[in-house]
């Protein structure tokens, strides 16, 4: 049974032709397209092709500093933070205090690949809500900055600030 529902199908099908034009035009097209060598590279080239980005020719005159602390994760945000909650943190809160001491062991540990550096002209500090760190611990960074790479007298220091996590007594 099985074999005669089958033959209708297949006969349906049409023969293979016996022979085939030699070439058709898209053939052609293509194996011009593959057949033909490349252009060397140096001719592609720019004669001035710049250096990698990553190569630098003068001491970094500047710092950022990621404290990523914030209140809650904002919908919007992809950054990399730790929410704090509600709560006004301190000094004593182990979040803030460990990454504190992290990032000053790093800046320490940072090498210059500069015989001579000259002193920073500017560090901000990013994140999060970088203003949730007390004015302490800020301190304590830049006098990490300060011994390891030296601050200009009248550097610009910025941080960003949410205006609810900041006031006079913090300042």
């Amino acid at each position: 049974m099985l074999k005669s529902t089958l033959v209708p199908i297949l006969s349906t099908f049409p023969t293979k032709p016996k022979t085939l034009p030699t070439k058709l035009p898209w053939q052609a097209i293509i194996t011009n397209t593959y057949t033909r060598s490349p252009q060397p590279v140096h001719q592609n080239a720019s004669l001035t092709t710049p250096a990698p980005l990553h190569q630098h020719h003068h001491p970094p005159t500047s710092a950022y500093i990621h404290l990523p602390f914030c209140r809650k994760r904002c919908h919007y945000c992809d950054f990399p933070i730790v929410a704090l909650g509600s709560t006004n943190p301190t000094d004593n809160d182990p979040r803030i205090s460990n990454y504190i001491e992290l990032l000053q062991r790093e800046i320490v540990s940072t090498r210059s690949d500069f015989d001579t550096t000259p002193p920073l002209e500017t560090v901000f500090f990013g994140g999060g809500t970088p203003s949730l760190v007390s004015p302490r611990m800020v301190l304590s960074i830049l006098d990490t900055l300060r011994v390891k790479f030296g601050v200009c007298e009248g550097a610009e220091i910025s941080m960003e600030m949410d205006p609810g996590t900041f006031d006079c007594r913090k300042g």
